[in-house]
């Protein structure tokens, strides 16, 4: 079952949208299925084969249903669970888990995560009073895989691959027990090295990363400390009649996505961007990024690919109000830009044309060029240090593939074209681009104390302030800015980090015409300001009456709306 980013099934925040979509990774066939029980249950796990393991927390029932088919069985409740330290708050929660059939298709086995971080086994069958729980199995099994109706895992102390015997287990029964099947002969160096446990169409393997001192070849002695690690996947067959690892070359064409806890194998023949042969580690293993820039590791020939994979970034802030982005075409419309950023909140632009292998970041732009804006298809940013507009060329940016070469071009670069000659006042002015139809323009906030007018001294702190605006053409042949007196009949919202511009007598008739409305995070929108727009050709403004502590939660007017875009 597909889920959304950061979607949380928990039962704890039922009801949940029913309409799910469930990937078949034999066919890569997705479809659409209604499950109602989500309305009032939360989803524990779902398995590779699309069962869903579904608690309610009102009544405490768990029930284990195929969506497709729509066959259910009732399981016993999570009293035993909840003794053991079990949280309904981890139902649909990140910690690791795994659920499946296991002997024959008869149990459910459900492993989770105590809040001590005690891995469990869970076994019920339907029918069953209670589960059958088999604790303290951090060591012994982990990481774990479901192959061919068996779970394994593999034991760290043991050192060696172990299996889960459940025959017998249940009301009734004997209790289950882990017993080894083959022995792990792979080296293991703490701290750096991990196993993964796989189900390979039908067939159990391990792969193992690994992570080494890289060595000069004449010397034989340790590379400076950066780059100095190499990192490198080797995969082996579990073979159970011989009771040991035997080294494969290959992983019979398929590819393989590993995680921290998980591994899932899949076809190129049904996913056909992907590589057969190939390992492809999850966002969570630190090779995707950094220095190592390891994206996927091909096993034929030990090469690896880069995704240039920054792991700074935090995908959730791409589009938020606090992390402003830009995104559009430049370079003639030939190449992507999207600006971010990171979570240390480290400005980065990221370029790529249609055939190109992965992304060019540019990063730690914040002072080059904020605030920026898209304008006839270049982008434009505004330096406080160099006290300039500058202009990103990418006519060099990206990779060329089509010479076959994979010759690298240059990397993209600011270039002033501006000088910002407008007198900036540090937390009181603020500079803002914008594309007016085509013409590069920039809007000068400003706030100003008055002062009285016989006296030229500054009166009471109240009202002390003036706000005001001023446009600016950006005249790239004179090289300098040019005031403008109004925009041309349009009219143009500016927020923080985005402005945009409108035509008001043909498209909006209520928004008025060479006139500044600021943002719905600008302060002078309430308070004593009460600056909801400011003309331009006679210096006046106007005010909506917007109170900041207790402001609309959404935007009241269609200049609110365009506000509200302006503002992120």
């Amino acid at each position: 079952m597909l889920i959304g980013d950061k979607e949380n099934l928990a039962a704890d925040s039922v009801p949940h949208c029913t309409l799910r979509q469930f990937l078949n990774t034999s066919t890569g066939h997705c479809v659409n299925v209604d499950v109602p029980e989500l309305r009032d249950h939360g989803v524990l796990r779902s398995s590779a084969a699309g069962l869903l393991v579904l608690f309610k927390k009102d009544t405490g029932a768990v029930i284990l249903l195929n969506p497709i088919t729509r066959q259910a069985a009732q399981l016993p409740p999570f009293t035993a669970m909840l003794e053991d330290g079990f949280l309904p708050s981890y139902v649909g929660n990140y910690m690791p888990s795994i659920v499946g059939l296991v002997d024959d298709d008869r149990t459910i086995v459900l492993r989770y995560f105590s809040r001590s971080s005690i891995g469990t086994l869970a076994f019920a069958k339907p029918g069953d009073n209670h589960w059958t729980l088999f604790s303290n199995i951090n060591d012994r099994v982990t990481p774990s895989t479901l192959c061919a109706g068996h779970l394994y895992g593999v034991s760290y102390s043991y050192h060696t691959v172990m299996a889960l015997e459940t025959t017998g287990g249940g009301d009734n029964g004997m209790q289950p027990r882990l017993v080894p099947v083959a022995d792990l002969t792979v080296p293991l160096i703490p701290m750096t090295d991990t196993v993964h446990l796989v189900d390979n169409g039908g067939e159990l393997m391990l792969v193992h990363r690994m992570l080494r001192v890289r060595v000069h070849p004449d010397t034989k002695q340790q590379s400076e400390f950066k780059r100095n690690h190499k990192r490198s996947y080797k995969v082996y067959r579990v073979n159970m009649e011989k009771r040991k690892l035997t080294r494969a070359r290959g992983l019979g064409g398929r590819a393989v996505f590993i995680g921290r806890y998980n591994a899932i194998s899949v076809s190129p023949k049904v996913f056909p961007s992907l590589d057969g042969n190939t390992v492809y580690p999850s966002l969570a293993c630190h090779e995707r990024g950094g220095d190592e820039q390891v994206g996927a590791y091909h096993l034929r020939d030990e090469s690896t690919e880069s995704f240039n994979f920054d792991r700074n970034i935090n995908f959730s802030y791409i589009g938020n109000y606090y992390k402003p982005s830009t995104v559009g075409l430049v370079d003639d419309d030939r190449t992507i830009m999207l600006r971010y950023f990171s979570s240390s909140s480290i400005g980065t632009l990221a370029f790529a044309n249609q055939d190109d292998n992965h992304e060019t970041l540019f990063r730690n732009i914040n002072d080059r060029v904020t605030p920026s804006t898209l304008c006839v298809s270049r982008f434009y940013g505004v330096s406080y240090s160099y006290h300039a507009v500058m202009a990103l060329e990418t006519g060099a940016a990206g990779i060329i593939n089509g010479d076959g070469g994979g010759r690298m071009r240059q990397q993209p670069r600011m270039v002033p074209v501006v000088e910002l000659t407008v007198p900036l006042i540090p937390m009181k002015g603020s500079v803002h681009l914008v594309d007016n139809g085509g013409d590069l323009m920039l809007m000068h906030r400003l706030l100003h104390v008055r002062v009285h007018p016989d006296t030229k001294q500054q009166i009471e702190f109240r009202r002390t302030h003036k706000r005001s605006y001023k446009a600016y053409r950006v005249n790239m042949e004179k090289r300098k800015l040019t005031r403008a007196c109004g925009l041309g009949g349009r009219a143009v919202f500016v927020g923080r980090y985005n402005a945009i511009f409108v035509s008001p007598p043909q498209v909006f008739h209520s928004v008025d015409g060479n006139t500044v409305y600021p943002g719905l995070a600008f302060h002078e929108r309430g308070g004593d300001e009460q600056v909801g727009t400011y003309h331009l050709r006679d210096g006046s403004t106007e005010s909506f009456n917007l109170d900041r502590n207790s402001g609309p939660t959404h935007p009241w007017s269609l200049a609110d709306c365009l506000a509200a875009y302006a503002s992120g």
